[in-house]
This record gives C-alpha cells, sequence and structure tokens, in this order.
C-alpha cells in the first residue's frame, strides 16, 4: 500500500519526473526515431569491440576484414573517420559515448550507463597493458 500511495497510480504517469523541488518534462519520441537511436547505440557498440579486436591483434592479420566490416555497417563518415583513426577503439568509444548523449533519458540513467562505459574504457587500458607487457624468461622456459 505504501508503494501505491507514494507512487500513485502508474497509468496516469505524464512524464513529469520530481527530482530534488524540480521537474523535468521528459519530451515524447517517435518511436522510429527511438529505434534508430538505440540501433546507433548497438552499432557503436559493436564497432567499440571490433575496433578493440583488431587493435590487440597481430599487425595486419585481418585489417582487411575490418575495414570491409565497418564500411559495411556504418555510415561512409563514421566508418572513415574510425578507420583513419589513430587509436580506433578509442575513436569508437567517442562514437558511442556521442549515441548514448543523443538518447533522450533522465540524467541519472545516462551517469549509469557512463560509469559503464568507463568500465569499457579501463578494459582496453588494461588489454594493451597486458599486450605490451613482455613475457618473462622464465615463463618461455618452462613452456618450452
Amino acid at each position: 500500500r505504501m508503494a501505491t500511495a507514494w507512487y500513485g497510480n502508474q497509468s496516469d504517469f505524464d512524464g513529469t519526473i520530481f527530482f530534488e523541488n524540480k521537474t523535468q518534462k521528459l519530451k515524447p519520441i517517435d518511436p522510429a526515431e527511438r529505434q534508430y537511436l538505440l540501433g546507433q547505440v548497438s552499432l557503436a557498440t559493436w564497432a567499440f569491440v571490433r575496433s578493440m579486436k583488431r587493435h590487440l591483434s597481430p599487425p595486419g592479420e585481418d585489417e582487411d576484414d575490418y575495414v570491409a566490416e565497418i564500411k559495411a555497417r556504418m555510415s561512409p563518415a563514421q566508418a572513415d573517420a574510425l578507420i583513419s583513426a589513430n587509436h580506433r577503439p578509442n575513436r569508437a568509444l567517442y562514437d558511442l559515448s556521442v549515441a548514448i548523449e543523443k538518447l533522450p533519458m533522465h540524467f541519472v540513467r545516462k551517469d549509469a550507463i557512463n560509469t559503464n562505459l568507463s568500465i569499457f574504457e579501463d578494459t582496453l587500458g588494461g588489454s594493451e597493458r597486458l599486450l605490451s607487457s613482455p613475457v618473462p624468461l622464465f615463463y618461455s622456459r618452462h613452456t618450452a
């Protein structure tokens, strides 16, 4: 009962959010535009993972496949920017953050998503540190 009294009747929700004595009215969004924006977030997430895989692979291993996949899935401007970037995973993270910023949602939810985006960045840094660390001589003798 307390939850019903506190939150009220959810069927009467008009998009007004109360936060620290302020109200924020959520703008209605066209369902087609919503699907497009969510698709952009999904595509940017895929591009980050694919760029990270390419970045951590040996040079030239799948460069041609990477370029073909990026060009096939992304807009020409996004694909060219990503392919020509000095650090492709960072560019993909930037594209992902831009796509998230365009989504119409409450800032608290956006902040939680951006926190998870920081975890992506931390994972990328950890992977690069592992890749650039030399293998101790003891390990190479042990596996021989």
